[in-house]
């Protein structure tokens, strides 16, 4: 027991620790949505839409309504505390939370209100208090003077004793009670400027009270002016009967691809009419300064987007390139908040044909907006893994398919890909490497297609992650496979032309002293063949500098270009001997070019074999390959005692030095051709064999 005891106490106390970070990180993420979401209305007000914005403004100020009612109770009460009067009716900290007041010094005001003599009170927070109450009525009047929604008189129910406009002049009527009312020192009041702050009476005079009274009158008129219906998700207001259906096709593109965003915020659309104009506002995500706006007037659609991220704006045109919009040059703003930075402007007009091709174009428009949230994460995602240019290309692609990026980022973007590199374990990819430097641009941007594609298919299909993963893994193996696969078909392309020298040089000894011209033929067709050999050098060993290609095929395909620059030479030097009779010495030649061009086949035979063999190979595959490779050396211990063979008939029978020397060097450039392709050969067995050692291993 005494051993649970701290245990089960470190338990409890790491739960505690983990539920207030929880509150704390919650609390956080609230302030910023709501900071996001005033800057966000801000950037509409800049852009002179202010309609759009009502329902929500007047949402805000019903609720500065029930906030400013909180506090002329607190003061009444502090009132009626101070005179002595039962509490039982006093405010708690519930109802003020209810209210939306969350300082909890204003809890302790009526308790602590105390009078001072038949005119004067004492209350604690008072300066405080008139302010919130001051701030409340400048929120509850911002929408009404702003609106351009004529309120009807004959709604209007009062029994003011004044005329309907001086009644309504809320500005001169709050300027005129600030002018009645000043506090004294210590927070003293006096009951006379409590009644002009709080009193409901209207034979007493105006009070801020009455005030507020009248607003929340105009308030709740003015939002059943904007009671809000619905189109297809969207919030619209206002509008007349050949809006409708423009709305309707706006958001039957945004829900077509609403579904992409998953469970981020954002596409919210709201809907009005100003004057000739019929308005369409999406909220698209959370990002600052972003907006879009659309202005529909008959066939006229002009669209204005803003966005602190210049590339993503230059994204969301092309975006809409199949259809002609006139794009603005994009201007760079700051916003009338204060501090706030600066944002890029565009705005593009799209000129309808007719109704359905304004339609098509709305419905197009509203499709592509779910493609830009989230999407300069998703673009620094990417940076880690391919080029800037590459990372909007792979955006581009993933969006025209309506794939999008959020099914990526939601199933762990950069590790996810981290992940299936880590599990493929290639020990030439080192940390800090872009993919593309290891595969190749081309490959990775393959890939990452592929990525893109595979996590959309999964989150919408419902398949597990650990299935994604495995498909990831897999493709990702495949790509590494594969630039392998290409040095090595570089390298067997390489052999294949060996094979074509070692043949001509052949074919020239057999035509010695009858076809010169067929001499001189093999000769040029040699000297061509051993250039483009060079170049198949040039290409293995600069992809051998890769981290993700073997060094091992540099020196293999080296030790064989050596080969090939043996056999050229040859080919050469037998175009010097016009004439000769003696056919034995002939034979012996022949003899050692014919192994030779035997020793050029089986190392291009050990090559094809090398792109089938690996783990799980079948023991035929393996079996071909070792024999291959067995023959290389076999042929080349031949090749030798040919050669010494010949040396010796050289000797004995040949008296022209000339002929001696060209026959003498001819053999011997053979003999060093089949050395330099056993060294390949065997290079090309260690290489093959240590990788299947390596994926035994693993």
């Amino acid at each position: 027991m005494n051993n649970i005891l701290p245990w089960f106490a470190l338990r409890y106390s790491v739960v505690i620790y983990e539920f207030n970070r929880i509150l704390i990180y919650g609390a956080i993420w609230i302030v910023m949505m709501y900071s996001k979401m005033t800057y966000k209305s801000q950037i509409v007000t800049d852009l002179g839409v202010y309609e759009l914005l009502i329902p929500r403004f007047v949402n805000e100020a019903l609720l500065a309504n029930d906030r400013v009612k909180y506090f002329f109770s607190l003061l009444q009460m502090a009132k009626e505390h101070a005179e002595g009067h039962d509490d039982s009716g006093s405010l708690n900290s519930n109802e003020r939370r209810a209210c939306g007041v969350d300082d909890d010094r204003f809890d302790k005001v009526i308790q602590e209100s105390t009078k001072i003599d038949s005119e004067h009170y004492r209350i604690p927070q008072l300066g405080s208090i008139l302010d919130h109450i001051l701030q409340c009525i400048s929120d509850m009047m911002s929408p009404l003077d702003r609106v351009k929604i004529q309120l009807d008189e004959n709604d209007r129910t009062t029994t003011a004793p004044v005329q309907n406009t001086e009644h309504y002049n809320y500005n001169a009527r709050l300027e005129a009670l600030k002018k009645q009312i000043s506090l004294l020192e210590n927070d003293i009041i006096t009951n006379r400027y409590l009644d002009i702050i709080t009193s409901g009476k209207r034979e007493m005079g105006d009070s801020f009270h009455l005030l507020v009274m009248d607003l929340h009158k105009d308030l709740n008129l003015l939002q059943s002016k904007v009671s809000q219906e619905s189109i297809e998700g969207a919030r619209v207001y206002g509008l007349i009967e050949t809006d409708k259906s423009s709305v309707r096709a706006f958001m039957n593109g945004v829900n077509q691809t609403a579904k992409l965003k998953f469970e981020h915020v954002g596409l919210g659309t709201t809907a009005t009419r100003s004057e000739e104009d019929l308005i369409i506002q999406n909220d698209i995500g959370t990002t600052d300064a972003h907006v879009l706006v659309l202005r529909v007037n008959k066939l006229k659609a002009t669209l204005t987007y803003t966005d602190i991220h210049i590339q993503r704006l230059l994204f969301f045109h092309s975006l809409l390139q199949r259809y002609n919009v006139k794009w603005s040059d994009s201007k760079y703003r700051k916003s009338n908040i204060k501090d706030a930075d600066m944002y890029h402007l565009s705005i593009g007009v799209y000129e309808a044909t007719d109704d359905k091709d304004l339609y098509e174009y709305l419905s197009f428009l509203g499709s592509r907006i779910v493609f830009l949230i989230d999407w300069n994460r998703a673009r620094k995602t990417l940076r880690n893994f391919v080029n800037n240019t590459n990372c909007i290309e792979i955006l581009k692609w993933a969006a025209d398919r309506n794939y999008g990026h959020r099914a990526f980022l939601k199933l762990g973007g950069e590790q996810l890909l981290y992940g299936a590199i880590r599990q493929i374990g290639d020990p030439s990819i080192h940390y800090g490497q872009r993919l593309d430097e290891v595969i190749g641009k081309e490959r990775t941007i393959e890939f990452l297609n592929f990525v893109f594609k595979t996590c959309y298919e999964n989150l919408i299909g419902g398949g597990s992650e650990s299935l994604v993963r495995d498909r990831i893994r897999a493709e990702l193996a495949s790509y590494f496979r594969t630039a392998e696969q290409d040095v090595l078909q570089k390298t067997a392309d390489h052999a294949s032309l060996l094979v074509e020298i070692a043949e001509a040089v052949r074919n020239s000894i057999l035509s010695i002293g009858e076809d010169y011209e067929t001499i001189t033929r093999n000769s040029k067709r040699a000297r061509t063949w051993e250039s483009k050999a060079d170049v198949m050098v040039k290409e293995v060993c600069t992809s051998a500098k890769k981290p993700n290609v073997p060094r091992a095929f540099e020196q293999i395909i080296m030790r064989a270009d050596d080969a090939a620059d043996h056999l050229e030479e040859a080919a050469f030097l037998l175009t010097l001997l016009q004439k000769y009779d003696d056919l034995e010495a002939i034979c012996d030649l022949n003899e050692i070019s014919y192994n030779t061009y035997r020793d050029c086949m089986e190392y291009f035979k050990a090559l094809e074999n090398a792109k089938v063999v690996h783990r799980g190979s079948p023991h035929v595959d393996i079996q071909d390959f070792l024999e291959a490779i067995d023959k290389t050396i076999a042929i080349e211990h031949d090749v030798d005692e040919i050669n010494r063979r010949v040396e010796e008939a050289l000797i004995n029978k040949v008296e022209d030095f000339k002929q001696f020397h060209i026959f003498s060097e001819t053999a011997r450039n053979i003999e060093r051709a089949t050395d330099c392709i056993m060294k390949a050969a065997v290079a090309l067995r260690d290489y093959t064999l240590g990788k299947l050692s390596v994926s035994l291993l693993s």
